[in-house]
C-alpha cells in the first residue's frame, strides 16, 4: 500500500500537481488515511481504520 501511495505522489509532484512539501506531509502525518482517501479505498480495512481515527 505504501509503495503505491509513494509512486502516486511522485507522479503528482513530477507533473506539477502537488508540491513536495504537501506529499511529504501526507506521508508523515497519516499515510494510511491518505491512501484510503486518495484511492477512494472502501475496503473493510480502510473503513475500519478511518472509523477508529474519528
Amino acid at each position: 500500500m505504501k509503495d503505491r501511495l509513494e509512486n502516486h505522489l511522485h507522479r503528482e509532484i513530477c507533473q506539477g500537481r502537488m508540491s513536495p512539501n504537501h506529499a511529504q506531509t501526507l506521508l508523515t502525518l497519516d499515510w494510511i488515511d491518505s491512501y484510503c482517501i486518495i484511492f477512494e479505498d472502501m475496503t473493510k480495512e480502510c473503513l475500519e481504520y478511518r472509523k477508529k481515527r474519528k
